[in-house]
C-alpha cells in the first residue's frame, strides 16, 4: 500500500519534521509513505496532514498533527484494513496472527482461556476484547516512557484498531521464537510444585527458606520452552522450564532478554503500585535476538493482587479466578475491573 502524506505549504518547522518522522515510521512499516507540500491552505487544515491512499486522492484521511505521541498510532488506524483478506502468518489457541505488510502484522486476540494446573480449558466471551485493550494501554505507557539509563525495553507496538466491533492489535513483524520469559516476585505457581521441600533448605535470601509466599529481593526471570496443549496422543502438556544455555541455542542474546524482562517487570510493578495493585508474577514473549517484546501484557499472562497489602489475594484476581473454577464472566469481568483500577475508564 502507497500513502502519500500531503501538507499545507504554510507547514511549521515543527509540523514538517513530525510529519518526517510519520513517514520514516510508516515506511519501516513497509507502507511506502512519502510526503508532499501544497499550496491548498487553509484555516481548516492548519496544524493537520491529509493522508491518501493508493492512487485516488478522493480517499484521503485528514488528521491533527497534535498530539504528535499519538500520530503514528492515529495514522494506521486510518489506513483501509480487510483482516479476513490478509494472509495468515500463525494461528495458535490464543491468537490469529495475519500479514499487513512485509513488516507489519495485525493479530486478532481469542477469547480462550487455558490452565494446566486445573486442568481447565474454555471461552470467556468479551475476556479478548479485555486484554487487547489492556496490551495496548501497557505498551502506549512503554513507548511514552521517560529516558532513563539503561533505556525503557521496546516494544513492537504500533496501534490499536476497531474494526467491523472488535479490536485489532498492529505490531512489527518480529523473528519470534518458542520461548516465554517468566518474572516473578514471589515464590508462587508452577515452582511451588516443582521445587519440592524447598523450606528444608537454607537459600541465600536474609528471610530464610524459601516457603509458599517468599517474596524475593529482587524479581527472577527464567524460560519456558512452549507446548502445545497436547500432544499427538491427546495427553496434556505443561510447558517445561529451560535453563540459560539451553535457551541460548533459540535466542541469540540471552542475557538482553532476561535484563529487558526484568526492567519490564519493575516497570509495571511501580506504575501499578500506584494504583494499589500488587504485581505477583509475568510471563513476556520476546524476539529471537531478545531485545524486542511482543505480543501480549494483560491480565491473562500475570498474577496480580488487587490488595495493595496483600499479595496472597491474588487468588481472587485475574486468571487464579479461572484456576479456582470461576466463570466465563467472572473472568472478563476481572480482567476490566483491573483495567479500570490502573487506566481509568478511558484508557
Amino acid at each position: 500500500m502507497k500513502v502519500l502524506i500531503r501538507l499545507p505549504s504554510s507547514a511549521s518547522s515543527r509540523h514538517l519534521s513530525q510529519a518526517g518522522r510519520l513517514v520514516g515510521l510508516l515506511n519501516e512499516a513497509g507502507f511506502g509513505a512519502t510526503m508532499t507540500l501544497d499550496a491548498a491552505d487553509g484555516e481548516d487544515r492548519f496544524g493537520c496532514l491529509d493522508l491518501v491512499f493508493g492512487e485516488q486522492p478522493s480517499a484521503a484521511a485528514r488528521l491533527s498533527i497534535d498530539p504528535p505521541e499519538m500520530l503514528a498510532e492515529r495514522a494506521i488506524r486510518s489506513l483501509p484494513l480487510d483482516f479476513e483478506k490478509l494472509p495468515i502468518l500463525v494461528e495458535g489457541e490464543s491468537k490469529e496472527v495475519r500479514l499487513w505488510t512485509r513488516s507489519t502484522v495485525v493479530t486478532r486476540f481469542k477469547p480462550t482461556v487455558y490452565s494446566y494446573t486445573a486442568n481447565r480449558y474454555g471461552q470467556a466471551p468479551g475476556s479478548e476484547d479485555a486484554r487487547l485493550r489492556f496490551a495496548a494501554a501497557v505498551f502506549r505507557r512503554l513507548h511514552a516512557a521517560r529516558p532513563s539509563d539503561p533505556p525503557p525495553p521496546q516494544a513492537a507496538f504500533l496501534a490499536e484498531l476497531r474494526r467491523n466491533g472488535e479490536r485489532l492489535l498492529v505490531e512489527k513483524l518480529t523473528e519470534t521464537c518458542n520461548l516465554e520469559v517468566r518474572v516473578k516476585r514471589y515464590h508462587i505457581g508452577s515452582p511451588v510444585h516443582r521445587y519440592l521441600y524447598t523450606e528444608r533448605h537454607p537459600s541465600t535470601l536474609p528471610t530464610g527458606p524459601i516457603t509458599r509466599w517468599t517474596r524475593f529481593e529482587e524479581p527472577v526471570v527464567c524460560f519456558d520452552w512452549r507446548h502445545p496443549l497436547t500432544d499427538e496422543g491427546g495427553n496434556r502438556l505443561a510447558d517445561e522450564p529451560l535453563p540459560d544455555d539451553y535457551a541460548r541455542l533459540w535466542m541469540y542474546d540471552v542475557d538482553s532478554g532476561k535484563q529487558i524482562a526484568r526492567q519490564t517487570f519493575l516497570w509495571l510493578e511501580e506504575m501499578f503500585r500506584e494504583h494499589g495493585v500488587i504485581l505477583v508474577d509475568l510471563c513476556l514473549l520476546i524476539d529471537r535476538a531478545g531485545k524486542t517484546i511482543y505480543g501480549e501484557i494483560s491480565p491473562d499472562c500475570m498474577r496480580i493482587s488487587l490488595q495493595p497489602t496483600d499479595p496472597t489475594a491474588a487468588d481472587h484476581a485475574a486468571k487464579d479466578i479461572w484456576r479456582a473454577g470461576g466463570s466465563p464472566h467472572e473472568l472478563r469481568r476481572s480482567y476490566e475491573e483491573i483495567y479500570t483500577r490502573i487506566f481509568g475508564e478511558g484508557g
